[in-house]
């Protein structure tokens, strides 16, 4: 086992009060008694923990993803200490470093693009869709909208050479059209879009307005009426998931926490130094995450060894007996482990987004198979898939 990837809690507090946020109001409160800020001293035996890591395992890519809360309330002069640091520590080494954040945007200025662009950060902003569907979650602690702050962000960093990927929560009761559009006029060359924080102790919301209030699968349809219009747009901008799903019915191996058949090599470090699984885990229950393990004490092997890291990082390889023969199980591997959980039998379950799923994978896939048969590779061999005949042969 080996981890290539720490997210980094340097906050434990956030600015702003998103109405769906996993951190502060999914029913875990061990934030409040970490520190509300990471200590440089934590910090510098984060990257010592990492070099060590990787040097002991030939490591030849090395993410450190600083996250929150809040990470820009860190202040500038931690983000500088951070990334020299990091440059002075793994100078001697072969391992290529990347640092990278997860930002409301709100707090960002002029400076802090230059600093972005002098060190090299990459810079993920948040933001969840047009104004409208955007104020209605993601709002400050008076409960004003952040759309027109982050709107204003996104473009700073752009004049200034930065090209932020944006990352967003899915909603139903939205139009995947407008979303679309907001991208496009962003002019931004990334643009994921995640699903909600649940599982079957707290279900996902179902539609309550738009056209996707009767269905049963009202993610899966609102991701592919957005993907028909993606995939038909000749210069549309990267979305990790779909690319990643067409990459996958292709034939290759894809990476990635919620998708695909590999490992998943990612610690989190909280504001305390402990070390912790995976950040969204902490759904499943007040303290689910917690350890007493910490990087004064313990190097990242003995973190990668607590029962929970383990199963999270094998949690595309050990699955349920319905995934198991699933037709979209190598491109879906189970999806994301957090949607999983149930109380009666762990994470011994399909996603609780598992039929969305399938129904997009399949669309997905049929999508591909027409224009291979269009194209020069009409000779490939591949099968649609009928989703109600999956759906039967898995349920039934």
């Amino acid at each position: 086992m080996i981890c290539n990837n720490f997210v980094l809690k340097i906050t434990e507090c956030c600015n702003i009060a998103c109405r769906y946020c996993y951190m502060f109001r999914g029913g875990d409160t061990t934030f409040q008694n970490k520190p509300k800020l990471m200590s440089l001293d934590i910090a510098y035996m984060v990257i010592k923990r990492a070099k060590e890591h990787c040097q002991k395992h030939n490591i030849p890519v090395f993410n450190f993803v600083l996250h929150g809360g809040e990470p820009l309330i860190a202040g500038k002069k931690f983000f500088i200490h951070f990334v020299d640091s990091v440059k002075k520590e793994f100078s001697d080494t072969h391992t290529k470093v990347i640092v990278g954040l997860q930002t409301n945007g709100t707090l960002i200025d002029d400076e802090w693009c230059e600093l972005f662009k002098n060190y090299k950060i990459n810079v993920g902003i948040s933001i969840d869709g047009i104004k409208e569907d955007n104020d209605k979650n993601r709002v400050d602690r008076k409960g004003n909208g952040t759309f027109d702050r982050i709107t204003k962000a996104i473009r700073l960093c752009q004049k200034h050479g930065v090209e932020p990927g944006l990352l967003s929560v899915i909603n139903p009761n939205t139009n995947p059209k407008d979303w679309y559009n907001m991208y496009k006029s962003l002019h931004v060359k990334a643009a994921d879009i995640l699903l909600l924080e649940a599982n079957y102790e707290k279900l996902p919301p179902k539609a309550t307005s738009g056209p996707y209030i009767n269905s049963e699968t009202p993610y899966g349809d609102w991701y592919i009426d957005f993907f028909n219009i993606w995939f038909k747009d000749t210069d549309n901008f990267f979305n990790r998931h779909l690319c990643q799903y067409i990459k996958s019915i292709l034939g290759a191996e894809i990476d990635g926490d919620d998708m695909g058949e590999c490992d998943n090599s990612i610690l989190t470090i909280e504001s305390n130094g402990n070390y912790e699984s995976e950040d969204a885990l902490r759904i499943c229950g007040d303290g689910f995450t917690h350890t007493d393990l910490n990087v004064f004490s313990c190097d990242v092997d003995d973190a990668l060894e607590t029962k929970l890291s383990k199963t999270y990082y094998y949690s595309h390889k050990e699955l349920n007996s319905i995934c198991k023969r699933c037709p979209i199980r190598i491109t879906c591997g189970g999806g994301y482990m957090p949607h999983r959980f149930s109380k009666e039998n762990g994470f011994n379950n399909p996603s609780v987004y598992c039929k969305d799923l399938l129904k997009l994978i399949c669309h997905v896939q049929n999508e591909i198979v027409d224009t291979l048969e269009k194209s020069q590779f009409s000779d490939i061999q591949l099968d649609k898939i009928n989703y109600n005949d999956a759906l039967n042969d898995l349920y039934s």
